[in-house]
């Protein structure tokens, strides 16, 4: 009886042995299918928290206080001879930097007054207002002119935003300023 068991227990340790034996190619599979999905997670969450992010404006320089951003966010620069609109959303508009008259605006225009239809929606489901919801905010390159950004503000006009302001970085001040 204990020669029988022996025997099992010996023919059991001697199956494992040829099955260690032979290597599995499969066992990283899973651990590169959820870091794939991780870096995909990741590349998705991360443009989402910077809207300045796809804009190329390089803002001036002031002494200012800080505001949250709220509202509708464009930034505005020139690329390739071409003015580029890029908004908090990630929608591109642009039109040639030549044309100092005002362009073709209305995709820009429609954008607008799309983006201020939700605002007004989501004031009215929330029962609340939020004058700062509907303000634009221009992130304008400072190498540009107005005669460039003077269509963005007719277009700005036309889709009934009369609230809006330019972006600046803000200025770091010495800590021995006495408190200018």
């Amino acid at each position: 009886m204990i020669d029988s068991k022996l025997l099992r227990w010996e023919k059991a340790i001697s199956d494992l042995k040829d099955r260690l034996k032979i290597s599995d190619e499969w066992y990283p599979i899973p651990s590169f299918i959820s870091f794939g999905l991780i870096v995909i997670f990741i590349s998705h969450l991360f443009p989402g928290l910077n809207p300045r992010l796809g804009s190329y404006s390089e803002v001036p320089s002031l002494q200012t206080k800080s505001y949250h951003l709220t509202g509708i966010w464009l930034g505005i620069y020139q690329k390739n001879k071409h003015i580029m609109i890029v908004s908090d959303e990630r929608q591109v508009f642009s039109w040639p930097l030549a044309k100092t008259n005002q362009p073709n605006v209305q995709p820009l225009v429609n954008y607008l007054k799309d983006r201020l239809k939700k605002q007004l929606l989501t004031f009215g489901r929330d029962l609340a207002i939020s004058y700062n919801d509907t303000r634009a905010t221009l992130s304008v390159d400072k190498h540009l002119k107005y005669i460039h950004i003077r269509p963005i503000l007719y277009a700005l006009a036309e889709a009934n935003i009369s609230k809006y302001g330019f972006e600046t970085s803000k200025l770091s001040l010495p800590a021995d300023n006495d408190g200018y």
